[in-house]
């Protein structure tokens, strides 16, 4: 009897995981591949087409297959609709290839993309990721559950973040899983030295009432805070981006809270006879103010005889400027071009909003004259403030705030931006309100918004007043101590920097 005769065995072609061709017939094909299977299958979330072709220009649709160009699957990550973090929002795997790795290999591609240890995702998903990598189940099945579990791990262990959601269309089919890997290590910009990503935490826009989320990472060297997700759209420079992030233009709120008579009492009037003492500005000394806003600080160096100038990026708030008679040029500080030099140039509230500080402050220095001065003043972290209220510390004021330093990476900044300069003065200062506007931010949601048109209801809205009122009331004893102790105690959340550039005066 002859013995019986197999087959010859042939290996699997290898595979390759790759984003979405490049080819516009090709790139369709795709699309229109993955939007029917997206809907015919009950597991997964249906996606517009739309959808999936930003996908597949951004490389967030990555495709396996094999070196003869036949596809063995796919893996779709879309952003969440935070705008900050991604989801893995479907699995494909041709049933010809399952059984070959090639979940895994997507998967290994996906995740560092992904940069989270926090994931809620379905269950489909879910067994990938803890069979072959090592992810953990640690919530129950429940979205809004899982999500608050998540905003705890955020608050109590800021080591192992959260931002990958699953767009699973059942909710209570969903999965929290946690993984320490997929880290990404990035310079921090007051130190220069290394920061884990995972060293943030989610703060929401409550005070202009957007909702907008935005991640910040803390340096644990110095305690630089670093806006970590893109910029998209809009530049979120100024507090006044209208209806790009907000639901009516805040404009008339913003400049009636500029130029009310509190404000120039209890900050502008101030400021400018701190500049005038500190460096005997008077009659013909010329300042340039940098985001000058509506100009309050402008006409309150008018009084001491210096002459002002300001820049302001903001044109609604530079045009009023102008019609009330002060010297205000439109546009951004970084693309401003002049050949005058300054006695002394005042950055109040300017770095935190700009990407590059240091570029900035190098930026106002050339232009100075010899002996010229700048003045910085900005949010700090280290206060009672920020340690007390967390996310909601008010002068966090995510998306707008891009970077808050401490007083050791604005020690560092200057250092770097300006060489040679002697430091004049480093001190904390209080501005009134710190505490009390954080404390009413906790019930944000409950009160009624000047951005905002809201309908809350008469109880609730009366519930909310009272509640702010009742936490404002509370923390009076704290604004009192600040303004009398901040000298020499961490009350306060800002630092003002006055440094003179070398040379004669």
């Amino acid at each position: 009897m002859n013995p019986p005769r197999h087959a010859p065995v042939t290996a699997p072609e290898p595979l390759t995981v790759s984003a979405a061709p490049a080819e516009p017939h090709r790139r369709q094909a795709l699309v229109a591949t993955v939007h029917r299977t997206l809907r015919d299958d009950p597991a997964l979330a249906p996606r517009s087409r739309a959808q999936l072709a930003r996908a597949c220009d951004t490389g967030r649709l990555l495709l396996a297959t094999t070196a003869s160009g036949e596809t063995a699957g796919w893996l779709l990550c879309v952003p969440h609709r935070d705008g900050v973090t991604q989801e893995l929002a479907g699995l494909y795997v041709h049933p010809a290839f399952r059984g070959r790795g090639t979940a895994r290999l997507l998967f290994e591609a996906a995740l560092p993309q992904a940069r989270t240890s926090l994931c809620v995702t379905g269950p489909r998903l879910a067994q990938h990721l803890v069979r072959e990598f090592g992810f953990r189940r640690i919530g129950p099945g429940g979205l809004s559950l899982a999500q608050w579990r998540g905003l705890f791990a955020d608050r109590l262990r800021p080591d192992r973040l959260g931002g990958l959601l699953s767009a699973a269309p059942r909710p209570r089919a969903l999965v929290l899983l946690r993984s320490d890997a997929g880290a990404r290590h990035e310079p921090c910009p007051g130190c220069r030295l290394p920061v884990d990503d995972r060293q943030a935490f989610t703060a929401t826009d409550r005070a202009f009432g957007s909702g907008a989320l935005s991640r910040y990472a803390g340096c644990p060297h110095c305690g630089h805070l670093r806006r970590l997700e893109p910029d998209g759209g809009a530049d979120k420079a100024t507090h006044n981006d209208g209806p790009v992030i907000l639901a009516e233009p805040q404009l008339p709120f913003v400049t009636a809270v500029m130029d009310s008579p509190a404000v120039a009492r209890l900050v502008y009037r101030p400021r400018a006879r701190w500049l005038a003492r500190r460096h005997r500005l008077g009659q013909g000394r010329r300042v340039l103010d940098v985001g000058c806003g509506t100009g309050g600080l402008l006409r309150a160096l008018a009084a001491t005889g210096a002459e002002g100038e300001g820049v302001e990026v903001d044109p609604a708030l530079a045009g009023q400027a102008r019609r009330a008679g002060l010297a205000v040029h439109d546009g951004d500080f970084a693309r401003f071009r002049t050949s005058d030099r300054y006695d002394a140039v005042t950055l109040f509230h300017v770095v935190e909003h700009v990407a590059d500080p240091e570029a900035v402050l190098r930026r106002a220095v050339d232009l100075l004259v010899p002996g010229g001065v700048l003045c910085v003043e900005t949010p700090v972290t280290g206060g009672l403030a920020g340690r007390l209220f967390g996310s909601r510390w008010f002068p966090l004021l995510p998306p707008f705030h891009r970077h808050v330093h401490s007083p050791a990476s604005l020690a560092a900044t200057l250092r770097r931006a300006c060489p040679g300069a002697r430091v004049l003065a480093s001190r904390p200062v209080y501005l009134p309100g710190e505490y009390a506007a954080s404390a009413a931010l906790l019930f944000e949601a409950a009160l009624p918004h000047p951005h905002q048109r809201r309908r809350l209801g008469a109880v609730r809205a009366t519930a909310g007043c009272l509640a702010a009122a009742v936490a404002v009331a509370l923390v009076l004893p704290l604004e009192v101590a600040s303004g009398m102790l901040h000298r020499l105690l961490p009350l306060a959340g800002h630092h003002r920097v006055l440094l003179r550039k070398e040379g004669p005066a």
